[in-house]
């Protein structure tokens, strides 16, 4: 009985060898987060569900329909109070592009010449660690991976958004998906508040505006995860359009008659019109009307200005 108790527990201990042992080449396989320094390196996994979740579906979108909308604001030049008429519909994201998003897009991308045409070389080579390095506006950690990224240029969001099947939105569809069919001066109602601030709009705030004679103004100094603000979604949706990071968009700087126009390059080369607060801004630049214009080829040092994408229908 006793050789037949350790018969059993020899069969036994090998079997769970076996087990331990094909547990080890599953995981092998499945190509477990590496990590570099601070970051964690996606599997080609994945990176691989991130690309058709990205390309493939509309998730996180909301979809725009054609009619008739209110854009404008008399009171900036350059945005004149007007009716727009949207024919056809289209998706826009429903979020800011995060860190995350930021982050699985440049490793997806690190081998390809295609969408940065001159990554880094490090002795005379190709170096994979330095290109992502060189194009990380962030230090990556996990407890920001739902923040939005900021600090990107132009090129950049354009090449992350062809890069996903879509493209970036012009500074009217920005202003549609923020202000709905209501034509509603901010995303959520014509008011802004000092009870709306920081439960719909993460932005800094002037109290001498609200009516505070003796305050000043209250700094904000950081973005905020792109789901947490529910109050401040606009009719259509869309979070964060008047706060936490502005937007770029397709539109060229507007002469200031009423309708987005390109210009001369020798008057201004390459002028974006960038839609939406951030959480620098005061209250008049969480306005859906409101709009700035950027360089698009020097906007590094933008630290406010981050993206969201656009699809046709």
């Amino acid at each position: 009985m006793l050789e037949n108790a350790l018969s059993r527990r020899t069969r036994g201990g090998c079997l769970l060898l076996v087990l331990a042992a094909a547990l080890v080449a599953g995981c092998a396989r499945r190509e477990p987060p590496k990590k570099t320094k601070d970051w964690i390196i996606p599997s080609s996994e994945d990176i691989q569900k991130w690309i058709h979740q990205k390309r493939d579906t509309n998730h996180n979108m909301v979809k725009i329909p054609p009619g008739r909308y209110k854009l404008g604001d008399n009171t900036f030049r350059g945005n004149r109070e007007r009716i727009h008429n949207l024919e056809k519909a289209f998706w826009i994201d429903k979020f800011e592009v995060t860190n995350n998003d930021w982050w699985f897009f440049l490793w997806a991308t690190k081998d390809s010449r295609e969408f940065f045409a001159a990554p880094p070389v490090v002795m005379g080579e190709y170096d994979t660690d330095k290109w992502v390095q060189a194009h990380n506006y962030f230090k990556y950690d996990y407890s920001r991976a739902k923040y939005p990224v900021r600090a990107v240029l132009y090129g950049e969001a354009e090449m992350f958004a062809r890069f996903v099947r879509k493209r970036l939105p012009t500074a009217d569809e920005w202003e549609i998906a923020a202000r709905g069919s209501q034509g509603y001066r901010y995303p959520w109602g014509d008011t802004y508040t000092q009870a709306d601030w920081k439960t719909k709009a993460n932005t800094s705030f002037d109290l001498v505006r609200a009516g505070q004679k003796d305050a000043g103004i209250e700094r904000v100094h950081d973005t905020v995860e792109v789901d947490k603000l529910e109050a401040g979604q606009s009719p259509f949706g869309c979070y964060n359009m008047a706060d936490n990071v502005s937007e770029w968009t397709t539109s060229e700087v507007t002469t200031g008659h009423g309708e987005w126009k390109q210009v001369s390059r020798d008057e201004r080369p390459m002028a974006k019109v960038v839609k939406g607060g951030s959480f620098w801004s005061r209250q008049v630049g969480a306005l859906a009307a409101q709009f700035i214009d950027v360089m698009a080829e020097t906007a590094s040092d933008q630290f406010r200005i981050g993206f969201r994408c656009a699809r046709d229908d």
